[in-house]
């Protein structure tokens, strides 16, 4: 399986002063997905394309110059409604895919 994306990004940031900065960032865009299930029983191809969007919610605290902790909160999404379900007999139908899904972070950050 594999998905290649093209998408736009922004973010604005609310507050962005040396030590702290809190921003909301958007990015929305193309996506292209494939899925071969090579399983003995059932061989086929999952093909769509579709938009891609998604919104995160962040705030970086820097404890000194450069090192920080880094929180976030994001929410994505895929939406594929015109793909195509190939079979290996030669059998393709039509086929709908929705991907949403949120993700919460803490981890370090480095300011260079």
């Amino acid at each position: 399986a594999y998905t290649v994306d093209f998408c736009a990004n922004g973010a604005y940031h609310f507050v962005r002063s040396e030590h702290t900065d809190l921003y909301i960032q958007a990015m929305v865009g193309f996506s292209y997905l494939r899925i071969a299930n090579t399983n003995l029983q059932y061989q086929g191809v999952i093909s769509a394309g579709g938009i891609a969007y998604g919104l995160e919610l962040g705030a970086r605290f820097y404890i000194g110059d450069h090192f920080g902790i880094m929180l976030n909160f994001a929410y994505s999404g895929y939406e594929y409604p015109s793909g195509t379900l190939a079979e290996l007999g030669g059998y393709s139908e039509g086929v709908s895919l929705f991907f949403t899904g949120s993700t919460y972070c803490v981890g370090l950050c480095y300011k260079f």
